[in-house]
């Protein structure tokens, strides 16, 4: 009975507005599929216990794209500001990758990974609403060591740290 009250007391929290989910090129082109399969250095993010099954020593690089906020608009429904809209600036951010995997023996591996999970722009072209923030900056910045271990021809386990580097470069008020 504790068990069903604890399973269904969790709820999802859909709080990653600040994700980037694109952290090897190979990854995002299967959406999603990849993280049981992963087949290189990117199974440092997606799959480390996948190491054991890379050849050799591989190394990964890779940086992305995006541009938010060019079509985002705010219009407040109620209070001083209501009936006024409040356009986005349109800001363009690079998250990158980097992925290294070595293979000791058959059965042991290890890896690390350094990648930009989290970041974006926000930025708003005039605010009229206080306290509203003018412009925020979040970077982040992850180092994952990984160590693979086969238990067997279909099972393998693996372990990591994360260390986590949180910067805010800007946040300011009108």
């Amino acid at each position: 009975i504790l068990a069903v009250i604890v399973v269904l007391a969790a709820a999802p929290t859909f709080a990653s507005g600040f994700g980037f989910y694109e952290q090897g090129a190979k990854a995002s082109g299967q959406a999603g599929a990849w993280v049981a399969r992963a087949d290189d250095a990117s199974a440092n993010w997606y799959n480390p216990a996948a190491l054991v099954n890379l050849t050799g020593r591989e190394v990964q690089f890779g940086f992305n794209y995006l541009q938010p906020g060019g079509d985002t608009q705010f219009s407040p429904a109620a209070g001083p500001s209501a009936g006024t809209s409040i356009d986005a600036v349109s800001n363009g951010v690079t998250p990158v990758h980097f992925y290294f995997s070595q293979k000791i023996n058959d059965r042991v591996a290890w890896g690390v990974g350094l990648n930009t999970p989290f970041g974006l722009v926000s930025e708003w072209d005039s605010p009229t609403m206080t306290p509203f923030s003018r412009r925020s900056e979040l970077r982040t910045y992850l180092l994952n060591p990984n160590v693979a271990v086969k238990l067997g021809n279909y099972w393998s386990v693996g372990f990591g740290v994360d260390y986590m580097a949180v910067e805010i470069r800007e946040f300011s008020y009108d």
